[in-house]
């Protein structure tokens, strides 16, 4: 079994030494029978316990949200029930709580899945009915229940907001007029995209009432998907020409490229607790991107080089969305050429000690 080695991470290099390597078994997860060519689901979030949020449904009739724990996967209440359902999960805390996005009648709204029912979480309150006609969009929750996404106001520009004790709070912006905010932590951290005055589009962090600059690796754009309780951030960046994007970590005020697989195309979309980061990259030869691990003290590794070989004949993963402190990672891939969402569940084997070299 070969591993992709690229060059050294920021986390430092890998044994030459290990006698054993992690490799990953491969759960499809899907509502429907996996046989049906049409139905597609894709991967979305997933919790410190291994349950996940999943959409599937069908390209030209509606898509709806999932609950998954491992392979058992449980249908999410729509906001208001629909011939053609329109409901996405995006991100999944401890308990088991969901959030995304709804049709809501007329608009489409952030919600809220306690377990029991989806709550309507409106849009920013500025249109006399507690945003009941402009469209939200949920995109995290941590585990104290606030929400954060990106909600639109009466000027139909987009911002990033944080709904927290039965308020959706309108964050501001980096100076531009578009915001979006894509994921927390339980510390109140929040990151996500910004405008400037000057129409870039930069990476932010906000934090105590106020939204601070990321800055960029060199380009035009950057963006950051995921922080964890460490305050890690990654994100993506292109570099100086706008021609190549790469997968960045952010920490202690400094923003440092992730190492690539060759391609010019990378992102890092979560992170957990250790440090491990997930996201894609493209390696210059195949033409989807493919699904990878940044993981402290080693390497990156392209995700299909580590399946297990029963589980996951077939499979290629293009993108590996989350990451929990468990190492289980839940992914989207192509399966038999059907899009389909999978958890990959790290096992432990016996290689010979050269294997990793």
């Amino acid at each position: 079994m070969s591993v992709v080695l690229a060059a050294v991470g920021v986390w430092g290099s890998m044994s030459a030494h290990a006698d054993t390597m992690t490799i990953y078994k491969v759960t499809e997860l899907l509502i429907g029978p996996k046989s049906d060519v049409t139905l597609y689901s894709s991967a979305k979030a997933i919790n410190k316990g291994g349950k996940t949020a999943v959409e599937y449904g069908y390209s030209v009739s509606g898509f709806a949200a999932a609950s998954c724990a491992k392979a058992a996967c449980t249908q999410i209440p729509e906001l208001q029930v629909r011939s053609f359902p329109a409901t996405s999960p995006a991100g999944i805390n401890d308990a088991g709580h969901v959030t995304g996005s709804s049709f809501a009648g007329f608009t489409t709204h952030a919600f809220l899945w306690n377990g029991t029912q989806s709550i309507d979480l409106g849009g920013l309150p500025e249109d006399g009915c507690n945003g009941c006609m402009l469209d939200s969009y949920g995109r995290d929750i941590n585990n104290k229940g606030q929400v954060v996404g990106v909600a639109y106001n009466l000027s139909g520009s987009a911002r990033a907001f944080l709904y927290k004790d039965a308020l959706m709070r309108n964050l501001g912006t980096l100076g531009g007029d578009f915001s979006a905010a894509y994921a927390l932590n339980d510390k109140g951290d929040i990151v996500g995209v910004s405008t400037q005055s000057t129409g870039e589009q930069h990476a932010f962090l906000y934090r105590a009432g106020s939204m601070s600059d990321l800055g960029t690796l060199g380009g035009t754009h950057s963006a950051a998907f995921g922080v964890n309780e460490l305050r890690q951030i990654v994100g993506c960046s292109t570099l100086v020409g706008d021609t190549e994007q790469r997968a960045f970590l952010h920490q202690q005020g400094a923003m440092t490229p992730l190492p690539s697989l060759g391609g010019n195309d990378a992102c890092a979309m979560g992170i957990n607790r250790n440090g491990w980061a997930v996201g894609y990259a493209s390696d210059g030869v195949n033409p989807n991107p493919r699904g990878v691990l940044w993981q402290p003290g080693a390497l990156v590794i392209d995700l299909n080089t580590r399946l297990d070989a029963k589980t996951g004949k077939n499979w290629v993963i293009t993108e590996a969305r989350a990451i929990n402190d468990n190492g289980l990672i839940v992914a989207t891939g192509e399966h038999n050429g059907i899009t389909r969402a999978a958890l990959l569940t790290p096992v432990q084997v016996e290689v010979p000690s050269a294997t990793l070299q």
